[in-house]
């Protein structure tokens, strides 16, 4: 996935980046899934006079192992947590140490 801004406002120009996710999840007679994921994102530093352009940019990935469960035929639910495996910001920027997902899928 690219996100790449189209203008400019105020004289700021917003990071471009580019993001790849890819998993597997192993397939069987249970009713859980397992799954795990790798998401990898790069992102350039801001533009502009009102960029804080020291302070943005990096590189990050994380694995996400996770679970889904089947309730019923038509709904799922499932849980991740996400794990960071590499960092590599610019300057000074809060990223999260780990992450919980959680959420129910239904089919109509």
């Amino acid at each position: 996935m690219l996100d790449q801004s189209l203008g400019a406002r105020a004289d700021f120009i917003p990071s471009t980046s580019v993001n790849f996710s890819g998993g597997v999840r192993w397939l069987n007679t249970s009713r859980f899934t397992p799954q795990l994921q790798l998401n990898l994102k790069t992102e350039t530093r801001e533009h502009g006079a009102a960029a804080d352009t020291a302070n943005s940019g990096g590189t990050l990935a994380y694995l996400s192992p996770g679970l889904t469960a089947e309730l019923t035929d038509k709904s799922k639910a499932f849980v991740f947590v996400q794990l960071p495996v590499y960092q590599r910001v610019n300057g000074l920027q809060l990223e999260l140490r780990w992450l919980f997902s959680t959420g129910l899928r239904w089919k109509i």
